[in-house]
């Protein structure tokens, strides 16, 4: 008799995925590149503390942010935004309906739009993902990207988080392990000095660097 491990024996599961927490959707209405870039530069100072990621840049500016809890410097944040630029709102939550009004008005204005990964459960636009990773003992992997919903009504149970990724003939045992990592999830964004950098050498007229200091420096006193 084979002592060789089944092959789509599920030997552990790994989930990585933010803090988790409350999103918010920050929208800001920007009039030339210097305010586009003044816009980075302050959720660049964020993205030290919560989760950030771009959803649109142009006359039309958004951002949205996974914190663990009720931040003070997200009401910092809300308060600068609405006294530095003509508008400026915050969303509480991210929905299709909030990505909708979203991208209808980044193409409107011509602004960039950030393509978002798919749930590969439900199919809708998820900005912090869940990475699920199945190692099986044949040492071939599996992985699939998720929403936090999906995910968490599977969560219980090993079999059905291997359903997620493969509904096929994949085995799990009671050892059969489940490794949970959260972590601010980083996705790419332009470091702050090369920013500040690029906002100098541009010609467009900018709130100054003192005011964008003063700013930055209300997020991390409150952070």
């Amino acid at each position: 008799m084979s002592t060789e491990p089944d092959g789509s024996m599920v030997s552990s599961i790994h989930l990585r995925a933010g803090q988790g927490g409350a999103c918010r959707v920050f929208l800001v209405q920007t009039r030339n590149r210097a305010e586009v870039k003044h816009v980075q530069l302050l959720f660049d100072e964020v993205a030290q503390y919560c989760s950030v990621r771009p959803l649109a840049l142009g006359v039309t500016t958004a951002f949205v942010i996974q914190s663990g809890d009720d931040h003070p410097m997200l009401a910092s944040l809300e308060q600068i935004l609405k006294e530095d630029f003509k508008f400026s709102m915050v969303h509480g939550g991210f929905n299709p309906g909030i990505h909708r009004i979203v991208e209808d008005l980044a193409m409107e204005t011509m602004s960039h739009l950030y393509p978002l990964p798919l749930c590969g459960g439900c199919g809708c636009a998820e900005p912090f993902p869940v990475w699920l990773t199945i190692h099986r003992f044949s040492e071939r992997r599996l992985k699939g990207l998720f929403c936090e919903r999906c995910v968490s009504s599977a969560c219980g149970d090993p079999q059905a988080l291997c359903r997620l990724v493969d509904p096929g003939a994949l085995k799990t045992s009671p050892q059969t392990s489940v490794v949970r990592k959260r972590s601010i999830l980083r996705f790419g964004m332009t470091r702050g000095r090369e920013r500040e950098q690029a906002a100098d050498a541009d010609g467009d007229p900018s709130p100054g660097n003192s005011a964008l200091n003063d700013s930055k420096d209300l997020i991390r006193r409150a952070s």
